[in-house]
């Protein structure tokens, strides 16, 4: 039975990824009538969607466009605008691309579709929306499906990754949706890779010198519902942690860059199928050392590998301890206030009664050390104590807490790190629509993920600044010294 339904499963993405009509459409439009001998839309992965379109009339065609949404995503829509000669039987084609500087569609991204043809005559025909999943051409697809959840696969393993791949988000499902208050009514894709050669073509588009010193883990595209991960020995880890981004999409109605970063990735990692004791050491380092930052700092994480890694550990424990506070229906509660308020205070505020200074306030004194003074008026800089007492940071234990967690190095979404290895984590989510023509508007994300490289890493950041830098500082010197050598010559 499995295999009948898995050979099912590859037959519809075949179908999916070449939708075709051939079947005639008619319209009538005054006493005219439109005609539509063929459409169809393609994958031509990695450059993106071509659509195409046959169609007839009495009175000659003079526009056609596409039009074109992503199943589950935010309900606005998009188009564009077919090429072809005029005439009585056209062939028009109009292509969506994927990719480049302005954003991506991942694979896996489900588009629904549909034609709209005018001619001279003012008849207009608009065919039936098509569903069209967007897939990777390169490889023989397995796909699994459970509920709304499709996980796709590849290669000689491919059954048996996708059954880790699914039980990993299957996990992050029962785990958060109560915590999260979240419902699912959509469906969403986790593309697995088997190497991060053949799955580099499928992310976003980053500068050649970045991509050689970054591995990316796995990427959420929180609008497409889309979720790339590489299959290797974290990727239960990786997709615990980063189908829960998707997960807080839903639940606060994708308000993107309004949850705080803290939040988000601490919500990731209390999903974590994989316990990252690495993070909780790092932040028991950082209060050590007096060098834990105010969790308003925390916003979106930055600074250095390390500082990012204390990050992680410090919303994660923050996580841990509201959750231990008031359980999870108080977190249900915050997700729900925050989608309508936008604003991370005024959700404290009305769910929790303290805005984000009494929640860094309170889970200081909790694990043991001074809370921060309250700053005066126009203070830039907000001088982080030394703590009197360091007692062993210890997680809280909530309802539904993970047993048995094995300790690993930590991995995310846009989990980019340097090196042969990706060890890292998450990072904040941010969309953004890919390079539109004028008055023709295009979905796409540059995927949301994590990126925390390992504490003694260099920065990739870092290290750009010192390529770019290096040329211009010698230039400089070079100017310098023929300046002095010129005085010298005139004195």
């Amino acid at each position: 039975m499995n295999k009948k339904l898995s050979l099912i499963a590859v037959m519809s993405i075949i179908a999916l990824s070449w939708a075709t009509v051939t079947q005639p459409v008619h319209a009538q439009g005054g006493q005219r009538t439109i005609t539509v001998l063929e459409a169809e839309a393609k994958s031509e992965f990695p450059d993106g969607i071509r659509f195409k379109v046959r169609a007839r009339s009495a009175e000659e065609i003079d526009d056609i466009r596409v039009r074109f949404r992503i199943v589950g995503g935010q309900p606005k829509s998009a188009y564009r605008v077919a090429e072809f000669e005029p005439g009585t039987e056209v062939e028009a084609d109009a292509f969506l691309k994927s990719g480049g500087s302005g954003g991506s569609i991942p694979p896996g991204t489900i588009l629904s579709y549909f034609f709209e043809i005018h001619d001279e005559g003012n008849n207009v025909l608009r065919t039936q929306r098509e569903q069209f999943t967007y897939t990777d051409i390169r490889f023989e697809w397995h796909t699994l499906t459970e509920g709304l959840i499709r996980v796709y696969t590849y290669g000689s393993n491919a059954e048996a990754d996708a059954q880790v791949v699914m039980g990993a988000a299957q996990h992050a499902i029962e785990r958060m949706t109560p915590v999260l208050g979240v419902e699912i009514n959509e469906p969403f894709t986790i593309v697995s890779y088997d190497n991060y050669r053949d799955m580099i073509a499928a992310v976003p588009f980053r500068a050649e010198a970045v991509r050689e010193r970054l591995i990316t883990q796995g990427i959420a595209f929180t609008d497409e519902r889309v979720l790339l991960v590489h299959h290797d020995a974290s990727v239960e880890s990786t997709v615990s942690h980063e189908f829960t981004h998707l997960l807080v999409a839903e639940a606060t109605g994708h308000i993107q860059g309004d949850v705080p970063s803290w939040l988000n990735e601490g919500l990731a990692e209390y999903a974590n199928i994989v316990e990252e004791r690495q993070y909780g050491a790092a932040l028991q380092r950082g209060i050590q050392s007096g060098t834990i930052k105010p969790l308003w700092f925390l916003n979106t994480f930055s600074g250095s590998p390390n500082d990012i890694i204390v990050a992680y550990g410090q919303g994660t424990s923050v996580v841990y301890h509201m959750i231990s506070w008031e359980g999870e229906d108080k977190m249900a509660e915050l997700m729900a206030v925050l989608g309508e308020t936008r604003d991370i205070d005024k959700a404290l505020e009305q769910v929790y009664g303290f805005d984000v200074r009494g929640l860094d306030a309170r889970w200081r004194e909790d694990i043991g050390i001074d809370p921060l003074p309250t700053p005066e008026p126009d203070v830039s800089v907000v001088p982080t104590p030394t703590p009197t007492s360091l007692p062993p940071l210890v997680l809280p234990t909530p309802s539904g807490s993970m047993d048995g967690a094995t300790e690993s190095t930590p991995t995310a979404t846009k989990t980019e790190t340097p090196g042969p290895t990706a060890t890292a984590t998450p990072e904040p989510e941010g969309v953004a629509g890919p390079a539109s023509q004028p008055g023709q508007e295009g979905p796409g994300s540059t995927g949301t993920g994590c990126a925390a490289p390992l504490a003694g890493q260099g920065s990739a950041d870092l290290t750009m600044t010192l390529l770019i830098a290096g040329p211009f500082a010698a230039l400089c010197s070079r100017w310098i010294l023929r300046r002095r050598n010129r005085n010298r010559m005139a004195n």
